[in-house]
């Protein structure tokens, strides 16, 4: 957590992208730090919303700072690997990619914990500490782990560990959490530093660079749902959350590879 806190640490993180970052700030918080490059180039006001003219007044700031930009990334999207990997722009997007995919990856632990009733997230003002919902009385489940593993954990954040059992993995991001409410600056920095690399990724793939699949992210999301498998048991309600989301990961990984 320390790390991910010390994300917002840099004025500009991203250098090779930041004057695109600042040309383009008023209409990526308009848009919610999201790039589509057929609402971009839509310049008319005339669609009846009411926003509609803010809108297109901020496209039209960000636009000769857009184009200048999309000319370099394509050019890129169009050179050899070898000329991609030697380029700063493009390792900065690949580094934008890798902390979206970490984020996503993060946000379905946290999604999967809370769904299952495991993450209780410690109140601010109270130390860091274990947190194992008990599970439905009759449920045959999995052993919990004992109780000395569990204190152990008491103060970790290190959800990232996803050989842990299930409940020690919801303790560890609940304490992440936490954390993250513990150090508001820092942790708002640490949004802006996403949404920013949110709108880098969605900028280079829209102009065609190549999408790079975070290997580690992908390891952690399978093997914590099969952390949830493992404790999912016979209790039907939880046994089908999981399931739902095990085939919802199988499903999304399989359009991944038919798009890829």
């Amino acid at each position: 957590t320390a790390a991910l806190l010390a994300m917002g640490g840099e004025d500009t993180p991203y250098p090779h992208w930041a004057e695109l970052l600042e040309a383009c700030e008023e209409f990526a918080v308009l848009s919610g730090w999201r790039f589509i490059l057929v609402d971009f180039m839509r310049m008319d006001a005339a669609d009846g919303t009411a926003g509609a003219p803010i809108e297109a007044a901020a496209r039209a700031r960000a636009m000769p700072t857009a184009l200048h930009y999309a000319d370099r990334v394509t050019a890129l999207a169009k050179a050899s690997p070898a000329e991609r990997a030697n380029s700063p722009l493009y390792n900065e997007f690949l580094h934008c990619q890798r902390l979206v995919a970490q984020e996503a990856v993060a946000n379905s632990m946290a999604a999967t914990c809370r769904a299952l009733g495991l993450l209780e997230i410690p109140p601010a003002a109270s130390p860091l500490h274990e947190t194992v919902t008990a599970r439905p009385s009759g449920a045959s489940v999995a052993p919990a782990p004992p109780r000395s593993a569990l204190r152990a954990v008491e103060a970790s954040c290190e959800f990232q560990d996803t050989s842990a059992p299930l409940p020690v993995i919801a303790t560890r991001l609940a304490n992440h959490l936490a954390a993250l409410d513990r150090h508001p600056a820092a942790s708002a920095q640490r949004r802006e530093r996403l949404l920013h690399a949110s709108f880098v990724t969605d900028f280079g793939l829209e102009h065609g660079l190549p999408e790079s699949r975070d290997a580690t992210s992908e390891a952690m999301l399978t093997e914590f749902l099969q952390r949830a498998k493992e404790w999912g048991g016979a209790d039907p309600s939880s046994e089908a959350i999981v399931r739902a989301l095990v085939l919802q990961q199988l499903s999304s990984a399989d359009a991944d590879d038919a798009t890829g």
